[in-house]
Protein backbone atom coordinates (compact mmCIF):
# COMPACT_ATOMS: atom_id res chain seq x y z
CA UNK A 1 0.00 0.00 0.00
CA UNK A 2 2.94 2.08 1.32
CA UNK A 3 4.55 1.55 -2.34
CA UNK A 4 1.09 2.40 -4.32
CA UNK A 5 0.52 5.38 -2.72
CA UNK A 6 3.93 7.10 -3.06
CA UNK A 7 3.04 6.77 -7.59
CA UNK A 8 2.88 9.75 -9.36
CA UNK A 9 -0.71 9.42 -9.90
CA UNK A 10 -1.27 9.61 -6.24
CA UNK A 11 0.86 12.12 -5.83
CA UNK A 12 -0.32 14.85 -8.70
CA UNK A 13 -4.42 14.00 -7.78
CA UNK A 14 -4.62 12.34 -4.21
CA UNK A 15 -5.83 9.17 -3.10
CA UNK A 16 -8.76 7.31 -1.33
CA UNK A 17 -8.45 4.08 0.90
CA UNK A 18 -11.57 2.40 1.05
CA UNK A 19 -12.77 0.34 3.70
CA UNK A 20 -9.73 0.05 5.26
CA UNK A 21 -8.39 0.02 8.23
CA UNK A 22 -10.85 -2.41 9.53
CA UNK A 23 -8.99 -2.70 13.18
CA UNK A 24 -7.67 -0.29 15.78
CA UNK A 25 -3.86 -2.01 15.44
CA UNK A 26 -4.14 -1.35 11.37
CA UNK A 27 -5.22 2.56 12.20
CA UNK A 28 -1.82 2.48 14.16
CA UNK A 29 0.40 0.69 11.68
CA UNK A 30 -0.99 3.45 9.02
CA UNK A 31 0.49 5.85 11.26
CA UNK A 32 4.04 4.28 11.90
CA UNK A 33 3.94 4.26 8.01
CA UNK A 34 3.26 7.74 7.35
CA UNK A 35 0.00 6.90 5.95
CA UNK A 36 -1.90 10.11 6.89
CA UNK A 37 -5.48 11.17 5.69
CA UNK A 38 -7.09 14.72 5.93
CA UNK A 39 -10.09 13.11 5.61
CA UNK A 40 -11.84 10.24 7.54
CA UNK A 41 -15.30 9.76 6.27
CA UNK A 42 -17.60 7.25 8.86
CA UNK A 43 -20.68 6.16 6.97
CA UNK A 44 -23.42 4.35 9.22
CA UNK A 45 -26.84 2.84 8.74
CA UNK A 46 -29.03 1.11 11.09
CA UNK A 47 -28.02 -3.16 11.11
CA UNK A 48 -31.75 -3.59 9.68
CA UNK A 49 -30.82 -0.93 7.09
CA UNK A 50 -27.57 -2.40 5.95
CA UNK A 51 -28.26 -6.30 5.70
CA UNK A 52 -31.91 -5.08 3.82
CA UNK A 53 -29.63 -3.63 0.93
CA UNK A 54 -26.66 -6.53 0.88
CA UNK A 55 -29.62 -8.84 0.44
CA UNK A 56 -31.05 -7.07 -1.73
CA UNK A 57 -27.76 -7.21 -4.05
CA UNK A 58 -27.57 -9.16 -7.72
CA UNK A 59 -25.02 -9.53 -9.94
CA UNK A 60 -25.12 -9.66 -13.81
CA UNK A 61 -22.81 -13.05 -14.57
CA UNK A 62 -22.93 -11.85 -18.45
CA UNK A 63 -21.41 -8.03 -17.61
CA UNK A 64 -20.65 -8.14 -13.82
CA UNK A 65 -22.65 -5.11 -12.99
CA UNK A 66 -24.32 -4.53 -9.92
CA UNK A 67 -28.06 -3.89 -9.28
CA UNK A 68 -30.59 -4.13 -6.70
CA UNK A 69 -33.70 -5.59 -6.25
CA UNK A 70 -35.66 -2.80 -4.50
CA UNK A 71 -33.36 0.51 -5.09
CA UNK A 72 -31.93 -0.21 -8.54
CA UNK A 73 -33.38 -2.57 -10.34
CA UNK A 74 -32.26 -3.28 -14.45
CA UNK A 75 -34.68 -1.43 -16.98
CA UNK A 76 -33.93 -4.92 -19.14
CA UNK A 77 -36.15 -7.85 -18.96
CA UNK A 78 -33.34 -9.65 -19.84
CA UNK A 79 -30.96 -8.64 -17.63
CA UNK A 80 -33.43 -8.94 -14.89
CA UNK A 81 -34.17 -12.51 -15.71
CA UNK A 82 -29.98 -13.49 -15.86
CA UNK A 83 -29.26 -11.77 -12.18
CA UNK A 84 -28.12 -13.81 -9.76
CA UNK A 85 -26.84 -13.24 -6.12
CA UNK A 86 -23.81 -11.70 -5.29
CA UNK A 87 -21.33 -14.36 -3.72
CA UNK A 88 -21.51 -15.08 -0.17
CA UNK A 89 -24.75 -13.43 0.33
CA UNK A 90 -26.81 -14.60 3.49
CA UNK A 91 -27.84 -13.04 6.31
CA UNK A 92 -25.56 -14.79 8.77
CA UNK A 93 -22.15 -13.64 6.54
CA UNK A 94 -23.68 -9.76 7.05
CA UNK A 95 -24.30 -9.81 10.42
CA UNK A 96 -21.29 -11.93 11.25
CA UNK A 97 -19.24 -9.03 9.20
CA UNK A 98 -21.28 -6.07 11.11
CA UNK A 99 -20.67 -7.45 14.46
CA UNK A 100 -16.73 -7.41 13.38
CA UNK A 101 -17.41 -3.84 12.65
CA UNK A 102 -19.05 -2.85 15.94
CA UNK A 103 -16.23 -4.31 17.63
CA UNK A 104 -13.42 -2.65 15.93
CA UNK A 105 -15.06 1.18 15.26
CA UNK A 106 -14.46 2.33 18.50
CA UNK A 107 -10.50 1.27 18.63
CA UNK A 108 -10.28 2.95 14.99
CA UNK A 109 -11.99 6.32 15.91
CA UNK A 110 -10.30 6.49 18.71
CA UNK A 111 -6.97 6.02 16.74
CA UNK A 112 -7.24 8.90 14.36
CA UNK A 113 -7.50 12.30 14.90
CA UNK A 114 -10.76 13.96 15.68
CA UNK A 115 -10.48 17.23 13.95
CA UNK A 116 -10.33 14.53 10.72
CA UNK A 117 -13.48 12.38 11.37
CA UNK A 118 -16.98 12.64 10.00
CA UNK A 119 -19.60 10.35 10.68
CA UNK A 120 -22.24 10.50 7.99
CA UNK A 121 -25.82 9.08 7.97
CA UNK A 122 -25.97 6.88 4.73
CA UNK A 123 -29.54 5.55 5.77
CA UNK A 124 -30.77 8.73 3.00
CA UNK A 125 -30.36 9.15 -0.44
CA UNK A 126 -26.72 8.37 -2.10
CA UNK A 127 -26.72 12.24 -3.25
CA UNK A 128 -27.97 13.55 -0.26
CA UNK A 129 -24.39 11.36 1.44
CA UNK A 130 -22.21 13.01 -1.40
CA UNK A 131 -23.40 16.32 -0.68
CA UNK A 132 -22.53 16.27 2.89
CA UNK A 133 -19.02 14.20 2.37
CA UNK A 134 -18.08 17.21 -0.26
CA UNK A 135 -19.08 19.80 2.04
CA UNK A 136 -16.55 18.22 4.61
CA UNK A 137 -13.88 17.48 2.18
CA UNK A 138 -14.40 21.15 1.23
CA UNK A 139 -12.88 21.77 4.87
CA UNK A 140 -9.68 22.09 4.04
CA UNK A 141 -6.86 23.55 6.64
CA UNK A 142 -6.19 26.94 5.84
CA UNK A 143 -2.52 27.03 4.21
CA UNK A 144 -0.98 28.26 1.03
CA UNK A 145 1.12 25.05 0.72
CA UNK A 146 -0.37 22.79 -2.06
CA UNK A 147 -3.12 20.45 -1.36
CA UNK A 148 -3.60 16.94 -1.96
CA UNK A 149 -6.53 15.52 -0.97
CA UNK A 150 -5.59 11.99 1.33
CA UNK A 151 -9.49 10.57 2.05
CA UNK A 152 -10.06 7.39 3.59
CA UNK A 153 -14.07 5.83 3.66
CA UNK A 154 -14.71 3.69 6.45
CA UNK A 155 -17.98 1.73 7.01
CA UNK A 156 -19.74 -1.25 7.20
CA UNK A 157 -21.08 -3.54 4.23
CA UNK A 158 -23.99 -2.22 2.54
CA UNK A 159 -23.22 1.42 4.01
CA UNK A 160 -22.60 2.54 0.47
CA UNK A 161 -18.82 2.90 0.50
CA UNK A 162 -18.11 1.51 -3.21
CA UNK A 163 -21.18 4.44 -4.78
CA UNK A 164 -19.23 7.59 -2.42
CA UNK A 165 -16.14 6.33 -4.09
CA UNK A 166 -17.11 6.41 -7.35
CA UNK A 167 -18.38 9.66 -7.41
CA UNK A 168 -15.86 11.12 -5.61
CA UNK A 169 -13.57 9.88 -7.81
CA UNK A 170 -15.36 11.54 -10.73
CA UNK A 171 -15.37 14.71 -8.66
CA UNK A 172 -11.84 14.87 -7.84
CA UNK A 173 -9.95 12.75 -9.96
CA UNK A 174 -9.05 10.29 -7.14
CA UNK A 175 -7.01 7.47 -6.89
CA UNK A 176 -9.41 4.29 -5.26
CA UNK A 177 -7.30 2.21 -3.64
CA UNK A 178 -8.76 -1.23 -2.51
CA UNK A 179 -7.06 -3.25 0.61
CA UNK A 180 -8.77 -6.09 -1.41
CA UNK A 181 -7.75 -5.22 -4.50
CA UNK A 182 -4.35 -5.05 -3.27
CA UNK A 183 -4.83 -8.34 -1.61
CA UNK A 184 -5.91 -9.57 -4.80
CA UNK A 185 -2.81 -8.71 -6.69
CA UNK A 186 -0.70 -10.13 -4.09
CA UNK A 187 -2.03 -13.31 -4.47
CA UNK A 188 -1.82 -13.34 -8.51
CA UNK A 189 1.87 -11.54 -8.64
CA UNK A 190 2.23 -14.89 -6.33
CA UNK A 191 4.34 -12.67 -3.89
CA UNK A 192 5.70 -13.48 -0.77
CA UNK A 193 2.50 -12.03 1.34
CA UNK A 194 0.50 -13.07 -1.47
CA UNK A 195 1.83 -16.81 -0.93
CA UNK A 196 0.53 -16.49 2.62
CA UNK A 197 -2.83 -15.34 1.41
CA UNK A 198 -2.98 -18.15 -0.93
CA UNK A 199 -2.20 -20.77 2.50
CA UNK A 200 -4.82 -19.22 4.85
CA UNK A 201 -7.50 -19.46 2.10
CA UNK A 202 -6.65 -23.04 1.13
CA UNK A 203 -6.60 -24.17 4.71
CA UNK A 204 -10.42 -23.16 4.86
CA UNK A 205 -9.40 -20.64 7.50
CA UNK A 206 -11.68 -17.70 5.04
CA UNK A 207 -13.62 -20.50 2.94
CA UNK A 208 -12.25 -21.54 -0.90
CA UNK A 209 -13.91 -19.83 -3.97
CA UNK A 210 -15.87 -21.62 -6.67
CA UNK A 211 -13.52 -24.05 -9.04
CA UNK A 212 -13.81 -21.46 -12.00
CA UNK A 213 -12.20 -18.32 -9.78
CA UNK A 214 -8.84 -17.68 -8.66
CA UNK A 215 -8.11 -17.47 -4.93
CA UNK A 216 -10.01 -14.47 -3.34
CA UNK A 217 -10.50 -12.83 -0.20
CA UNK A 218 -13.88 -13.74 1.62
CA UNK A 219 -13.17 -12.48 5.15
CA UNK A 220 -11.17 -10.36 7.47
CA UNK A 221 -7.55 -11.40 7.69
CA UNK A 222 -5.75 -11.25 10.94
CA UNK A 223 -4.21 -8.38 11.27
CA UNK A 224 -0.49 -9.81 11.15
CA UNK A 225 -0.84 -11.07 7.35
CA UNK A 226 -2.81 -7.66 6.42
CA UNK A 227 -0.31 -5.42 7.51
CA UNK A 228 2.26 -6.85 6.04
CA UNK A 229 0.48 -5.41 2.80
CA UNK A 230 1.25 -1.86 3.53
CA UNK A 231 5.08 -1.89 3.20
Amino acid sequence: MKERISKKDCADHGWMLIGYPKTRDQALALQRHGIFAKHFVFLEAPDMVLVERFMGKRVDPATGDIYHLTFEPPESPDVTRRLKPVENQSEKNVRKRLLHYHRNIEGIRAAVSKGTTKIINADQPKSDVFAQVYHFLCQLPRTVAPQCPRVILQGPRGSGKSTQAALLAAKYGLVNISMVELIKQAIADNSKVGNMMSTYIEKKMMGKPPKHRKLYPVGPFPDNIVLKCLV
